[in-house]
């Protein structure tokens, strides 16, 4: 890898990440959904779960599972500079802690 620093200006290529947090202690599935529930029994099933988690989230008594969504860029999307070559300064590779258990890479 160069030395040079890389920064594209005016190109509208974005790198976007999400972070999820699930709580699968916390999950509405669906035999609490199954046939002959009433939306209202499914509404308050939720709610009730909902008011749950929210209140052992504050008394600090509960984790989730995190997980990261990384959506990367494609060719087409960048614009005002070159996308090949050394000149480009894109050769960089993701380093291994960074994929691993929670992180999915998209592309286009």
């Amino acid at each position: 890898i160069g030395s040079r620093i890389s920064r594209k200006r005016g190109c509208p290529a974005t790198i976007t990440v999400r972070r999820i947090v699930r709580f699968p202690d916390h999950a509405l599935y669906p035999e609490d959904m199954g046939k002959g529930k009433s939306d209202w029994a499914i509404r308050e099933k939720k709610a009730d779960i909902l008011f749950r988690l929210k209140t052992r989230l504050r008394n600090g008594q509960v984790q989730g599972k995190e997980r990261f969504y990384v959506q990367l860029p494609c060719d087409e999307a960048h614009q005002l500079h070159p996308t090949s070559g050394e000149e480009a300064c894109m050769s960089q590779k993701l380093h291994p802690a960074i994929i691993g258990e929670g992180v999915i890479l998209h592309t286009c």
